[in-house]
C-alpha cells in the first residue's frame, strides 16, 4: 500500500513515500489541511504567531479563525500530540496541490497530491477519482538521512496507512507490525547509504509524536 523510496539531490536527501486513495481531490486535500480533519490520521492544529512559535510557546494568533485550513498566510502552525506541540512553519501552500512546512527540528516536510489517470480506454479522470499522496522529508545529509530514515519512516508510513484509512472506513495499520516495518526501512536506508552508516536500534518516534496509531 505504501512504496518508499530515496532521492538523493545537491542540496539534500529525500524519503518518498507514496499512496493511493480512492477520492476526489480536494476531499483528501481538505483531510490534509483542516485541522480537525488532519486530527483523524496525524494530529489536530492551530495557527500560531510567528514570534511565538519561534519561542516555543505555541499563542493562538490573532485573528485566526477556529478550524482554519493551512494555507501561505497561516505563517506558522502548531500541532497538539495530546499535549505534546509541535510547530511547523508553512513555507508553500497551492491549493489541492502542495503544502511544504519546516517541521520543528525534523526538517523539511512536503505533502503533494496528484490525480490519478484513468485506468481504462474512455475512462474519464473524474469516473473512479483516485488520488496519489506524496510526502517527501528532506534530509540535509547523507549521513543524517542514514541515521534516522530507519527510526522516521516507521511513522510517516503509518500516518499515511491512518490517512488512507479514513476514506476506507478501515484500520489498515495493522497489515505490518512496527518490528516489520523498521526492518524494512532500515534495509531502505543500508540499500542506498550501507550497513556502516546506517544507525540500528530500537524504532524512535518524531519528537512531538509518540508514534501510536490513535
Amino acid at each position: 500500500m505504501i512504496s518508499a523510496s530515496i532521492t538523493q539531490w545537491e542540496d539534500g536527501t529525500d524519503l518518498v513515500l507514496e499512496t493511493a486513495i480512492s477520492a476526489d481531490l480536494h476531499t483528501v486535500w481538505k483531510r490534509i489541511t483542516s485541522p480537525m480533519e488532519c486530527a483523524l490520521w496525524f494530529a489536530p492544529f492551530h495557527p500560531v504567531q510567528d514570534d511565538d512559535a519561534d519561542q516555543g510557546e505555541g499563542t493562538s494568533e490573532a485573528g485566526a479563525e477556529v478550524g482554519e485550513e493551512v494555507s501561505d498566510e497561516a505563517g506558522a502552525i502548531e500541532f497538539d500530540f495530546e499535549g505534546s506541540p509541535l510547530t511547523a512553519h508553512v513555507l508553500s501552500c497551492v491549493e489541492d496541490d502542495h503544502v511544504l512546512v519546516e517541521l520543528g527540528g525534523l526538517g523539511r516536510i512536503s505533502v503533494r497530491l496528484s490525480e490519478a489517470a484513468p485506468g481504462q480506454p474512455g475512462e474519464q479522470p473524474g469516473d473512479h477519482p483516485s488520488v496519489t499522496v506524496t510526502v517527501a522529508h528532506t534530509y540535509a545529509s547523507d549521513e543524517e538521512a542514514a541515521q534516522l530514515i530507519p527510526q522516521v519512516g516507521p511513522v510517516w508510513d503509518t500516518h499515511l496507512r491512518l490517512l488512507a484509512g479514513t476514506f476506507a472506513d478501515a484500520d489498515l495499520t495493522g497489515s505490518e507490525s512496527e518490528a516489520a516495518l523498521y526492518a524494512r526501512y532500515t534495509q531502505l536506508a543500508v540499500d542506498e547509504f550501507g550497513a556502516e552508516t546506517v544507525q540500528t536500534g530500537s524504532a524512535q518516534a518524531p519528537e512531538g509524536d509518540d508514534g501510536d496509531d490513535d
